[in-house]
């Protein structure tokens, strides 16, 4: 068994940051230009102390392994085997294509090219996990769904992106079959690892970008909005009922808790606004909807239902039986 804490500290990140980018020397870190977005004036620092990089811009970052994850499309044991077998010698960084007319920062797009890079990276093993929850690729493509090299990303549009949208947000979610890998490699096992899984976050979103309401622009001329607190809930949602231009969903992206008084204007249109609110949320579903007026109502999941969210009851019922469920009238 290679051993991960071996291999990362038999390497030197700025040696092998630097095989790709060229770095130069700021204080007692290294800075260059980030290869993931398209950065004009250095924004990535490398610090040797901590054996960690990250971009200010794009808010890439991690430690050497993240490193040549990212940098050259490998998953996570791919990675370990480069680097304990070439001792960092990786050749052939990926081809990205650039966009340095846009600068990442608060208030600012996401590059489109890193969200183009990540929807390459998801190849077809990858996509098993949105197939697994019944999306389909007319769904994982226009939503440009990806892989960073560690995690699921999810852009968050602010209008359709085949017309325009742009990303002022993403989120990342983890990948659980790769985090019982990391862990198993690092001694964990039976109960123990769940355990330690169930201490790493599920969902991540880039920092200082604020809380924004996925697929709120699908809201538009829509007589009955439901509101989830799970982005992946809304999309399914409204993948199985884009036929009806009267239902839509969306979900804010800081979850249950979240709430931007913004948002009041894409349910002004609404005849009824149904909010529900994962098992376990009731009450903070309950103050999303009087936040949001009185044209608003819960629906709870009933307990024997089978699921605690949207994506687990479509597992093992259709979305019409889920819609008689709630009392959504479609």
């Amino acid at each position: 068994m290679v051993d991960t804490a071996s291999v990362k500290s038999s390497v030197n990140i700025v040696d092998i940051v630097s095989q790709t980018v060229e770095l130069s020397r700021a204080g007692s870190h290294y800075k260059g230009l980030c290869p993931f977005h398209g950065d004009t004036v250095p924004s990535m620092v490398v610090n040797p102390d901590t054996q960690r990089f990250h971009c200010f811009g794009c808010d890439a970052g991690g430690d050497v392994i993240e490193w040549v994850q990212l940098r050259h499309n490998l998953d996570f044991v791919g990675a370990l085997k480069e680097l304990s077998g070439l001792n960092g010698v990786i050749n052939g960084p990926p081809t990205i294509t650039k966009n340095t007319d846009v600068k990442v920062r608060p208030g600012y797009a996401v590059p489109r090219d890193i969200i183009e890079y990540w929807h390459r990276n998801l190849e077809f093993h990858r996509r098993g996990y949105f197939y697994g929850r019944k999306f389909t690729d007319d769904t994982i493509n226009h939503e440009r769904w990806g892989w960073t090299g560690d995690k699921y990303a999810i852009p968050i549009w602010n209008g359709d992106p085949e017309d325009g949208g742009q990303a002022f947000q993403v989120k990342f979610r983890r990948s659980d079959e790769l985090e019982r890998t990391r862990l198993s490699m690092d001694g964990f096992a039976g109960e123990e690892l769940e355990s330690a899984l169930a201490q790493i976050p599920k969902y991540m979103g880039m920092k200082d970008r604020g809380v924004w309401l996925y697929d709120g622009w699908k809201l538009a001329g829509a007589s009955t909005v439901v509101v989830f607190f799970g982005e992946l809930d809304a999309a399914l949602f409204n993948q199985d009922f884009s036929d009806d231009p009267t239902a839509a969903a969306c979900s804010p992206t800081g979850g249950a808790k979240s709430w931007d008084p913004e948002w009041k204007r894409y349910f002004r249109e609404a005849n009824l606004v149904m909010v529900v609110p994962d098992v376990g949320e009731e009450d903070q579903g309950r103050k999303f909807a009087a936040k949001v007026g009185n044209h608003a109502w819960v629906r709870l999941i009933p307990p024997d239902a089978g699921g605690k969210d949207y994506c687990d009851l479509r597992l093992i019922m259709d979305a019409e039986m889920i819609a008689d469920i709630f009392g959504i009238g479609l």
